[in-house]
C-alpha cells in the first residue's frame, strides 16, 4: 500500500495555475506572497513523488486562521506522513501562521517531518537578537516535530546554533541546506557561458526591495546593460504587473506602472519553477539578494551571485558553497563594486559544484533517518508529464501585455466586479482544505443566504405596490378643492344637461 503524505505547499508542481488566480489565491497568491517558496516545495514534492507513494499538497491551509479539531483529525485518519517544507520561519512576521501550525502538529498522532527551516538574524548569526517572542514561538514548534521525528531539518549552521542555544541537543538537528538544490541530479555542475559579461550580456537581477544595496544595485547595472531584466518575487508586483495595483515601495523600486523598469518592459514575475529555470537557462548572469532568484539561476546551469543580507541567505551560501558578498549592517556593499561584470568576475563556482554531490548525500541521509520514503532519484514517468504541462507565461507590465495575455486578464474580470474571492474561472481549487471549506460546503452556507435574499426581493416588491398605491392616494389629497361657483356649476350641468343654466338655447 502505498504511503499517503500530506506536504505543506502551495499547490502541486503538474497543476499550472493562471496568472490572476496565483495572485489572487488567499490574498498572499499560491506563491504565499514569495515565488522562491514554490522552489523547494516543488523540490521536496518531486523527491517523494513514485509509485510507492500519494501526495497531497495542503495548499498551506494547515496555517490558516480558524482550523479545528476537525481538521486535524482529518490529517491523522486520512494520511500516514506530514512533510512540512519551510524557509525562514523563525521570525517575527511569521509568528501567528507558525503558532497555528505548532496548534495542528500538537493534535497529530503520525509522524510529521520538517525540512529547511531557518530563523532570520543579522549576518552575525547572534541568537540574542531574536526576540522573547520568536524564541518561545521556535521552542513550541521545535518541540512539537521532535516529539514526532528523530530530527529537524535545518538550513544552515546559524539555525542550527540558535536551536542548541534554545536547548535543543544537536544531534538531533540535521543541516540539510535548501530542498531546492537537491531535485537536480548531485553531478549537474553550474558554469560560466562567457569569458567576461559585455553591455549586450543577459543578465537577471533579482533584488530584496527594503536592502539599501538593492536600489543601487539596479540603478548602476540598468544604466549599462540594455538586456537586463529584472525578476521581482513577490506578490505585491504580480499585482502591480497584472492589474496596474500600486503599492508603497522603497524609494527607487518599482511600485507604480510609472517606473522606468515597467515603462521599458524590463521586469517579469514568473510564478511556477520550470519555466523560472527555463528563463534564466537563456541568461549569461543572475545576482542579487534573493536566494532563490540565484539559486533558480544555479539549477539552470548559470553562473549566481548572492548579496548576503541576513543569515537566512548567508547560511545557505556557505553550506551550499555558493558565491556570495557580505552587505554591511546598513545592508551596502561597503564600497565594494556593485557592477555586474565585477560580480561575475568574482563568481567561481567550483565549490558549489564539489559541494554539491556530498550536500546531496546529507539530505537523502535526513529522509532516510526520519523515514521519508523515495527513490533513488526523481520519478521519470512523473518528470515526463511535468515536462509536458503548460504552464502561465511570465507576468509582464500591463502596458506591454500581449493580447492574449489581456485576453486572459479581461475574461477573468468579466466574472464579476465583487472581488477575486468570488471568481471562478481558472480559480485555483485545493485538493485538501478545512472542513467547511469545500465548495458544497459554501453551496450550503450559501442557499439559505439566496433564499433569505430572494425572500427580501418578494417583500420589496410588495412594499413597492403598496407604495405606489399611498402615493396615489397623497396626490389626490393633495390635489386643489374646486371654488363654490365651481361646484354650482358643475351640479347645474348634472341637473339640466347641456342647456344653458341662462335660457340660451
Amino acid at each position: 500500500m502505498a504511503t499517503r503524505i500530506l506536504i505543506r505547499a502551495g499547490r502541486p508542481p503538474h497543476q499550472p495555475v493562471g496568472l490572476e488566480a496565483a495572485h489572487a489565491y488567499r490574498g498572499v497568491g499560491t506563491l504565499s506572497t514569495n515565488t522562491g517558496n514554490l522552489l523547494f516545495q516543488d523540490a521536496v514534492y518531486r523527491t517523494l513523488v513514485g509509485p510507492d507513494t500519494e501526495l497531497v499538497v495542503d495548499s498551506l491551509g494547515s496555517e490558516r486562521r480558524g482550523i479545528g479539531q476537525t481538521y486535524i483529525d482529518r490529517i491523522n485518519d486520512e494520511f500516514d506522513l506530514v512533510v512540512l517544507p519551510l524557509a525562514n520561519s523563525f521570525r517575527e512576521d511569521f509568528l501567528a501562521p507558525l503558532d497555528r501550525l505548532s496548534t495542528v502538529v500538537e493534535g497529530l498522532r503520525i509522524p510529521v517531518v520538517v525540512t529547511g527551516i531557518g530563523g532570520q538574524l543579522p549576518l552575525d548569526g547572534d541568537p540574542r537578537h531574536s526576540g522573547a517572542e520568536i524564541d518561545q514561538a521556535t521552542t513550541r514548534f521545535v518541540r512539537a516535530i521532535l516529539e514526532r521525528s528523530e530530527s529537524i531539518g535545518v538550513r544552515g549552521e546559524l539555525t542550527r546554533d540558535y536551536l542548541v542555544h534554545l536547548g535543543f541537543d544537536a544531534d538531533r538537528i540535521d543541516i540539510v541546506g535548501c530542498p531546492s538544490l537537491h531535485v537536480s541530479p548531485p553531478e549537474a555542475i553550474a558554469a560560466k557561458g562567457v569569458a567576461r559579461l559585455d553591455r549586450e550580456s543577459r543578465i537577471a537581477l533579482n533584488l530584496t526591495p527594503s536592502v539599501p544595496a538593492a536600489r543601487a544595485l539596479l540603478e548602476h547595472n540598468h544604466a549599462i546593460y540594455p538586456n537586463l531584466t529584472y525578476l521581482a518575487q513577490d506578490n505585491d508586483t504580480l499585482g502591480l504587473l497584472l492589474w496596474g495595483e500600486e503599492f508603497r515601495a522603497p524609494d527607487g523600486m518599482p511600485g507604480s506602472l510609472d517606473h522606468y523598469l515597467c515603462r521599458e518592459d524590463r521586469i517579469r514575475v514568473i510564478v511556477d519553477p520550470a519555466p523560472w529555470v527555463d528563463f534564466l537557462a537563456g541568461q549569461d548572469f543572475a545576482c542579487g539578494t534573493r536566494i532563490h532568484g540565484n539559486v533558480a539561476a544555479l539549477l539552470a546551469g548559470r553562473p549566481a551571485f548572492v548579496l548576503a543580507h541576513d543569515s537566512r541567505t548567508l547560511e545557505l551560501c556557505r553550506f551550499h558553497q555558493i558565491p556570495y558578498l557580505e552587505l554591511s549592517a546598513a545592508g551596502d556593499a561597503e564600497g565594494v563594486s556593485l557592477d555586474a561584470r565585477d560580480l561575475y568576475d568574482r563568481t567561481d563556482l567550483a565549490a558549489f559544484n564539489a559541494a554539491r554531490r556530498p550536500n546531496h548525500a546529507a539530505w537523502i541521509a535526513f529522509l532516510d533517518r526520519n523515514g521519508v520514503p523515495h527513490g533513488d532519484g526523481l520519478d521519470p514517468d512523473y518528470e515526463a508529464a511535468l515536462a509536458q504541462v503548460r504552464f502561465a507565461p511570465a507576468a509582464r507590465p500591463l502596458i506591454h501585455a500581449a493580447p492574449g495575455e489581456l485576453a486572459s486578464r479581461l475574461r477573468w474580470l468579466h466574472q464579476g466586479r465583487r472581488g477575486d474571492a468570488l471568481r471562478t474561472y481558472g480559480a485555483y481549487q485545493p485538493a485538501f482544505i478545512p472542513h467547511g471549506g469545500r465548495e458544497r460546503d459554501i453551496l450550503e452556507r450559501v442557499a439559505p443566504v439566496r433564499d433569505t435574499a430572494n425572500d427580501a426581493v418578494a417583500r420589496v416588491r410588495v412594499l413597492e405596490r403598496e407604495v405606489a398605491r399611498l402615493n396615489k392616494q397623497v396626490a389626490k389629497l393633495l390635489a386643489p378643492k374646486p371654488t363654490l361657483r365651481q361646484r354650482m356649476s358643475r351640479r347645474l350641468r348634472r341637473a339640466f344637461g347641456a342647456a344653458d343654466p341662462a335660457g340660451g338655447a
